[in-house]
């Protein structure tokens, strides 16, 4: 994804998550549907912030430096991680807790507790 996403004057009417009908911008540049619900995805750094909660989470050492650094090249390789037309944030965080399940032994559940709703 090396778009930069500018919108254009054209909307497609498509459901929204609501179920009802909205306009949608579409990018100019290659066409892809902006993404208008509240599940917005968020940057990549968002998540690195995350890791960096969990690894000292309440004194203790979760997460080493190492992991965190696959972790994040791990989501760097999703194909449109980092875009907000192309990606939901649930999307995300089915990914998110993947690739740190990938590189350590924390639960599922105890990773989804740190990303907020």
């Amino acid at each position: 994804m090396a778009c930069e996403h500018r919108d254009s004057h054209e909307r497609h009417y498509l459901p929204a998550h609501n179920g009802l009908i909205a306009p949608h911008p579409a990018c100019r540049e290659c066409g892809y549907i902006k993404n208008i619900s509240p599940d917005k995805a968020k940057k990549l750094g968002y998540f690195a912030n995350v890791l960096a909660e969990m690894k000292n989470y309440r004194g203790e050492k979760l997460l080493s430096d190492a992991q965190i650094r696959l972790i994040l090249k791990e989501l760097e390789k999703v194909e449109g991680f980092d875009d907000d037309y192309f990606m939901t944030f649930t999307t995300q965080k089915a990914a998110f807790i993947k690739a740190v399940r990938k590189y350590s032994s924390l639960s599922p559940s105890f990773v989804k507790s740190f990303l907020s709703s």
